[in-house]
């Protein structure tokens, strides 16, 4: 049984939904709900998410943009904030010409008018948003502007694109906030086996380079970014002088990056000046390839796992504390 939380933006209500699913959580969780409710944004955290298992901070976002169903994994805070308001998924319906920020508390859901913060850059609305361990998802201005390759922006750094600044702020939403709420965890084995990995996980990663961009839980700090950026995010920023620069103008605008890339080969035109351009409202019309699902992948984003501390770590330990978790989960609802 999964308990989502439904909030209706047309109808400015929310309830909580007792389903019989057999998803897992995370993705997995994300595509049943779509099936349920297709017009939706969801955000499910992973089932060992806001646990101490060692990388316990991702969640999955899905929603369908003018470029079909995007599900994705992200880390961060959120997940296991939602987590602690013991729900499984919250699921966003109906649509509102009044434009609102969602305030995500335990047992509660405000709907706060977004005036002031229409027109604000990401970095300027997180800042008011982000107080006291608060975390956000915000449009930007290119998703204002119904940009075609906006995206929404988590925590002011991890991005979730392919037009999904554009989806959610037609829905009638500038931001949603999430207050912290810790979730309680009994499972003595599990308890146990997970503090046994992270120590594993910690003797790993003690001579990697570390930047200051943590998930809940994760003593990585995000040892696969330094990576990435060094790479060029995966070749998008190849040659690119000072790629952190770029990936910052991306996201306070509210621009995908990898969508921006795509743009700049079709059009010829600099990265930076298609960002630019989006976050004033050019709509760059491309066709973003089709993902292909990786079941392993797809297995770590349900419990979720980090794919990349998932390389330091044995398969059988991932493996080891799903099924303990499982079974102290049973075990205390047959209590």
């Amino acid at each position: 049984m999964k308990r989502i939380l439904l909030v209706d933006v047309e109808k400015r209500s929310f309830y909580i939904e007792n389903l019989n699913l057999d998803s897992i959580g995370g993705s997995s969780l994300t595509r049943e709900l779509f099936s349920i409710y297709p017009e939706s944004f969801i955000i499910s955290p992973g089932l060992l998410t806001g646990t101490p298992a060692p990388t316990g901070g991702r969640y999955s976002i899905g929603t369908e943009t003018r470029h079909g169903v995007h599900i994705s994994s992200i880390g961060g805070f959120i997940g296991a904030y939602i987590k602690g308001y013991r729900i499984d998924a919250v699921s966003i319906v109906g649509k509102s010409r009044e434009k609102f920020i969602l305030a995500f508390r335990k047992t509660q859901v405000l709907f706060e008018k977004a005036d002031g913060f229409i027109g604000e850059k990401v970095s300027d609305v997180s800042k008011k948003l982000e107080r006291r361990g608060r975390k956000s998802i915000v449009v930007g201005p290119a998703g204002e502007k119904r940009v075609g390759i906006s995206s929404v922006i988590s925590e002011n750094f991890r991005s979730f694109g392919k037009g999904a600044g554009e989806k959610l702020y037609e829905m009638g939403i500038k931001a949603l906030v999430f207050y912290p709420e810790q979730l309680k965890c009994e499972n003595k084995s599990f308890l146990k086996f997970a503090s046994g990995i992270r120590e594993k996980l910690k003797a790993e990663i003690f001579r990697t380079e570390k930047v200051g961009h943590p998930c809940y839980g994760c003593p990585i700090s995000c040892v696969a970014m330094v990576g990435k950026l060094k790479k060029g995010i995966s070749g998008i920023l190849k040659g690119v002088d000072n790629p952190e620069r770029i990936v910052r103008i991306a996201n306070d605008f509210g621009v995908d990056l990898f969508g921006a890339h795509l743009a700049s080969k079709k059009f010829d035109l600099p990265i930076e000046k298609v960002i630019e351009l989006a976050g004033n409202g050019m709509d760059f019309d491309v066709n973003y390839p089709i993902r292909r699902l990786d079941p392993w992948s797809d297995y770590l984003d349900s419990l979720g796992i980090c794919k990349d501390a998932a390389k330091l770590l044995e398969r059988s330990d991932i493996e080891k504390l799903h099924e303990l978790y499982e079974r102290g989960f049973v075990r205390n609802r047959l209590k």
